[in-house]
């Protein structure tokens, strides 16, 4: 969803639409977490009214989906559907073709891009001893793990326990 929002955004707004999703998902932890305090829906005769709100979004979503538009980049550059690209941007703009330049030069170098990349098996250890991979490699280990021995689940299940 990240990507398909980042995809579908203004050149000006990219940043705030792939920002706009994480904090969704941390609202929404936030959310479930005051809503299943034992004084508002955490006792266990309410939870399962607790769990069938999210069953409300699913249903809102599933209706939706057979709405939404192709991401014109996917169309552009993976489908290599040019004009059919540009017409899917030109409705979601709400502008014509010639007022969107910047956005379909993007599209275009994109797809030459990815029209010059030969792709190749990729092994593990290839990952581990490529040395522009090391950094963030080394970030998202250590994220990892600090989320793990952070204790965070062992304290949600002492908590639950009393």
């Amino acid at each position: 969803m990240p990507m398909y929002l980042t995809e579908l955004a203004p050149l000006h707004l990219r940043g705030a639409m792939g920002v706009m999703c994480p904090l969704g998902v941390t609202f929404g932890v936030l959310l479930a977490q005051i809503m299943s305090l034992r004084n508002v829906l955490g006792t266990e005769t309410t939870w399962p009214s607790l769990l069938s709100f999210y069953v409300i979004l699913v249903i809102l979503c599933s209706i939706a989906f057979p709405f939404l538009p192709e991401s014109p980049k996917y169309l552009y550059v993976v489908k290599k559907q040019p004009k059919r690209a540009i017409i899917v941007l030109e409705k979601l703009r709400l502008m014509k073709a010639c007022d969107m330049e910047g956005e379909i030069n993007e599209l275009e170098i994109e797809f030459q891009d990815n029209e010059k990349k030969v792709t190749k098996a990729v092994t593990f250890w290839q990952v581990l001893s490529d040395r522009t991979l090391l950094l963030p490699l080394l970030l998202v280990c250590s994220m990892q793990a600090g989320q793990q021995f952070s204790g965070i689940n062992a304290y949600k299940y002492a908590f639950r326990q009393r």
